[in-house]
């Protein structure tokens, strides 16, 4: 009877392990089922289309640029040695216009030694610089060159935020100004509005002055004689003329001294000659008659 129940016993925590292992595994199959369904179903992936054969892969940095241009004034200093500087100088200036640019300065001047020196800055559309650099390249010897860039990109960006933001900031005041009553509050939006105003100005201006040097690219160029050319006949008289003029204005120079000189010493001259001959006529005599004494006391 004893062993029976020890059976019964055995048996019934079997079945219950058995139960408890079939109960968890329905747990866990009811748990995941739950996930699945609380998640999303992921969508479909799009069909991928095909690139073209003859299709060419854009650079990763391209898209970049192309959405924000890159904003850079370029100048170009360039020295040339030329024979007529004169000349040279009406060449470029028909040279810009003629390209659609304009003369920025201009200027000669003639130094000590007859040579003829000159300055001349230009503005040219930016899309033919390079070949207004050649032409001028070939107006001289290139003595020097020099390009400098100035990125502003940053700062053109910024500049158009401002704009952006300081036009909005003039619609609303002008709308409290419509809706305004009194009038001191008409009076606050109106200083407000004038100094809003005031910024959007000078944006403009700034901005106008960036896209100026942007779309015109400014070439300054700096004639000078060329070295070893022969010179002309300027050149050649004008240090004779020179040294002609110098001696000239020497000789005038001591030509005066003497004449101060003799102006001095004339008045002078004439008033002590008589004294100084009366003088040494009175030393004279005295002498004379001092060796008549002595040789008539000899004599006796």
């Amino acid at each position: 009877m004893r062993i029976q129940l020890y059976r019964l016993m055995i048996l019934s925590s079997v079945v219950l392990l058995m139960l408890s292992g079939c109960q968890k595994k329905e747990s866990n199959r009811l748990l995941e089922k739950s996930r699945s369904q609380a998640m999303p179903a992921a969508a479909p992936a799009a069909p991928v289309a095909e690139a073209p054969a003859d299709a060419v892969a854009e650079p990763a940095g391209q898209t970049t640029d192309k959405q924000t241009q890159r904003k850079v004034i370029m100048t170009y200093d360039l020295t040339l040695e030329v024979k007529e500087t004169v000349a040279i100088i009406r060449q470029i200036s028909t040279l810009a216009e003629k390209n659609g640019g304009f003369i920025v300065s201009s200027q000669s001047h003639k130094e000590s030694d007859g040579a003829v020196r000159g300055e001349i800055s230009i503005r040219v559309p930016t899309g033919k610089v390079g070949t207004i650099m050649e032409q001028l390249r070939k107006t001289g010897k290139v003595a020097a060159e020099q390009a400098n860039a100035e990125d502003i990109t940053e700062g053109y960006v910024d500049l158009e935020a401002r704009m952006k933001n300081a036009r909005a900031s003039e619609k609303r005041l002008q709308d409290m100004m419509k809706q305004a009553g009194k009038l001191s509050d008409v009076l606050l939006v109106e200083k407000e509005l004038t100094r809003v105003r005031g910024e959007i100005e000078a944006f403009e201006a700034r901005k106008r002055t960036w896209d100026l040097q942007l779309e015109m690219t400014l070439i300054k160029i700096t004639l000078t004689d060329r070295a070893g050319a022969l010179p002309t006949f300027q050149r050649l008289w004008h240090p004779l003329h020179g040294s002609l003029g110098e001696a000239l204005e020497g000789f005038s120079s001591s030509l005066r001294a003497m004449i101060i000189f003799v102006g001095v010493v004339l008045p002078w001259v004439t008033i002590l000659l008589p004294v100084s001959i009366f003088i040494w006529k009175r030393i004279k005599r005295w002498r004379e008659n001092r060796r008549q004494r002595k040789t008539a006391k000899a004599v006796e």
